[in-house]
């Protein structure tokens, strides 16, 4: 199996050094990876936003399994996009990921759940269209 893996850390590097143990793994390719990365496998140069681009690069490199490491690419869809064309992606979904990446939603999620939380306020500044959240540390105690 032909394994990519999609970031530029250390969190894939990590991911493909584990990976590449595996006696499934044929091969590993990072989009873009790192200087430590190529020595577990190829690194490809290309823009994660252009969604049309990763799709044609992992169908060149005939790709069977992505990893996608970074928040980013996650919240932008790129893991759900992959799925449509059919990749198997270990990431969660776009949907999913706006737990991590929209802390007023997940607020919400909490609050609706009854689970402690940070006392929180959300507030749109007139002339911002991007929500400023000011939080107020609070020590909740479990019985």
């Amino acid at each position: 199996m032909k394994v990519a893996i999609i970031g530029s850390g250390g969190r894939e590097h990590a991911l493909g050094y584990s990976i590449s143990k595996s006696p499934d793994c044929s091969g590993l390719c990072f989009l873009p990876g790192n200087g430590g990365t190529h020595q577990l496998g190829q690194n490809i140069e290309l823009n994660l936003t252009d969604h049309n681009l990763v799709y044609t690069t992992l169908v060149n490199e005939k790709i069977d399994f992505v990893v996608i490491g970074p928040e980013i690419p996650i919240v932008d869809g790129l893991g759900d996009f992959l799925r449509e064309k059919g990749f198997i992606v270990f990431a969660p979904t776009a949907e999913a990921a706006r737990i991590e990446s929209e802390k007023s939603y997940s607020k919400q999620i909490m609050k609706s759940m009854v689970l402690p939380r940070q006392t929180t306020g959300n507030l749109r500044p007139p002339n911002l269209n991007l929500p400023l959240i000011i939080s107020v540390r609070v020590l909740s105690l479990l019985y």
